[in-house]
């Protein structure tokens, strides 16, 4: 099976944990990329929460991350509080208001990543409706990876 049969197969699934990671995965690295662009002008203060918000999203959506980049164990007792696709739905959510706070000094593109991080955290509050099991993307590593970043 190749990428576009895997992601065919997953976008078929209905399964609103894997969209949410999707989106959240593509909203963190856009969190990033325009949180650098904007760092050195007047939106600082919002160029730096955004570049936070984007490397927690991506530590969350990817767990092989918290192997690779050794955290301290503070930082992944807050990771795990988001398992919960609730949590993490009020989390993606919070970080889409502060996204789209940075609108009140001046329209900027930081907004992109605040409307992202909207709809995942929609989808994983469907999810949480719809009482699915937290599953990640084949994509990304699976549920095998995952249990692989647990177990090193």
């Amino acid at each position: 099976m190749g990428f576009t049969d895997n992601l065919k197969e997953e976008i078929k699934s209905g399964k609103f944990t894997i969209y949410g990671q999707w989106v959240g995965l593509i909203s963190g690295l856009i969190l990033i990329i325009f949180g650098v662009v904007y760092i050195f002008s007047s939106l600082l203060v919002w160029a730096v929460i955004s570049i936070t918000a984007g490397v927690i999203v991506l530590f969350l959506e990817i767990p092989l991350f918290i192997k690779i980049f050794r955290t301290g164990e503070r930082f992944e007792g807050f990771l795990n509080i988001f398992e919960n696709n609730y949590f993490r739905a009020s989390l993606y959510c919070g970080f889409a208001v502060a996204n789209m706070l940075s609108c009140i000094q001046y329209v900027s593109s930081l907004i992109i990543g605040g409307v992202l991080l909207a709809i995942s955290g929609i989808c994983y509050a469907l999810a949480g409706l719809k009482h699915q099991d937290r599953t990640t993307s084949k994509l990304t590593g699976g549920d095998g990876i995952t249990g692989f970043a647990t177990m090193v």
